[in-house]
């Protein structure tokens, strides 16, 4: 006996449908942002309480590894109308009184009292999300990073390098030891471009021991040969070329100690500037205090 196509059968008649569609980071702005259903039985769906709300977002959170997303059922889902949604808020009238007197609900949810998680940018392989924030502008959200711009400010330039550690957070520890990067963060760099700049800017060697054997490419950098009024230039040039010799140390180490004056999570980029004088020697007392402890 052949089936009726417009006929339903009894087990899709039991079942409802849901939907979820992820709004976490950049998803719920993605042209095609990934879709989720579960089969719930509809006798649970029409007495659904508080308690199988959590279960079904639990069970969507596994699936979709989003934390944040909203909950359709298919006829909602037709009309875009939505069922259930699941975010921070940073208003306050959600509060109880100080008495613990229930607070009256004033209006419904507002866009301006959203909260975001916090980045928590990692050392990684890069990995920023784009986040659409108030005024349509849009902000950077990056999760991983392993490299930035840092400035040598005696020597008035910028170079990018790669990001090896944190060392050091006067705000909490723990973001030292999660090696998370925030604004202010002191990060340990790779001092390799920086020394192939003031080689080549100079003509003169950095923090290199004595009689050492140099590569191809610095001995190709340090030993060419120059005009007469290339190497007037060169000689004219060398009368700056000083460095703090607590850098000189750090070169030696080829680590160098700078700060991140950007907001990664804001942002979307690592960049800072290399410590140098008093605020360097500030921060190898703390770093050495800490490590006595």
């Amino acid at each position: 006996m052949s089936r009726d196509p417009g006929k339903k059968s009894s087990n899709e008649k039991k079942n409802i449908r849901f939907f979820c569609f992820p709004c976490q980071g950049n998803a719920f702005y993605s042209k095609e942002p990934r879709l989720h259903s579960l089969s719930v039985c509809k006798s649970v769906a029409e007495v659904i309480s508080f308690f199988a709300w959590v279960q079904l977002y639990e069970a969507f959170r596994q699936i979709s590894g989003h934390h944040r997303f909203l909950i359709f059922t298919q006829s909602s889902f037709s009309k875009s109308n939505f069922i259930f949604i699941m975010g921070i808020s940073r208003d306050s009238w959600h509060k109880r009184y100080k008495t613990g007197a229930t607070r009256p609900v004033p209006h419904k949810k507002r866009k301006f009292e959203l909260g975001r998680p916090a980045a928590n940018t990692k050392i990684g392989p890069k990995r920023v999300h784009v986040v659409r924030v108030r005024g349509g502008n849009f902000k950077y959200r990056a999760l991983r990073l392993d490299a930035g711009n840092f400035s040598w400010a005696s020597e008035q330039t910028t170079r990018k390098t790669r990001i090896v550690d944190t060392v050091y957070n006067s705000t909490n520890n723990e973001l030292v030891r999660t090696k998370t990067l925030v604004k202010g963060t002191i990060v340990t760099i790779d001092a390799a471009p920086f020394r192939q700049w003031y080689e080549s800017h100079y003509a003169l060697p950095l923090a290199r021991k004595k009689n050492a054997k140099l590569s191809d490419e610095d001995s190709a950098v340090l030993n060419k040969k120059r005009s007469r009024k290339t190497t007037e230039k060169y000689t004219e040039r060398q009368k700056t070329a000083e460095v703090d010799p607590l850098l000189i140390e750090q070169f030696h180490t080829g680590r160098i100690l700078a700060r991140l004056s950007s907001s990664p999570g804001q942002v979307g980029h690592a960049d800072g500037y290399i410590l140098e004088g008093k605020e360097l020697d500030f921060y190898l007392r703390k770093i050495r205090a800490k490590k006595a402890k």
